[in-house]
């Protein structure tokens, strides 16, 4: 673990095969249920079965052009694939929590 300033950081390396994945876990607000919820991700990390690879799609970025109605969670609707899509939305976009998105301007989504 490692700190700097308000964020706490979880720092893991997991050796397979002859390769090393580096993970770096941060929190603002670090506490023993952020640092369990990091090490269940550590522990679950593992080479994936054949069946798994065969349900794995990918997911690309995308611009979309918000329209009159748009809100952040009508146009991140089809990023439910990540955990909070119009948090996600945000954070992609560089928007404040609750900012609204103007009509005729361009956003990013996420999907497959």
């Amino acid at each position: 673990v490692a700190k700097s300033g308000e964020w706490t950081f979880r720092l893991a390396a997991i050796r397979q095969g002859g390769m090393v994945y580096r993970l770096i876990f941060a929190a603002k607000n670090f506490s023993s249920e952020a640092d369990q919820s990091f090490m269940q991700s550590i522990a679950s990390f593992h080479r994936l079965t054949p069946e798994e690879m065969e349900r794995v799609r990918p997911l690309r970025i995308k611009m979309v052009t918000a329209g009159a109605n748009d809100s952040a969670a009508s146009l991140s609707q089809g990023m439910s694939e990540l955990g909070v899509p119009a948090e996600e939305f945000s954070v992609l976009n560089g928007l404040d929590k609750g900012a609204h998105v103007e009509a005729g301007s361009q956003y990013k989504v996420v999907g497959e």
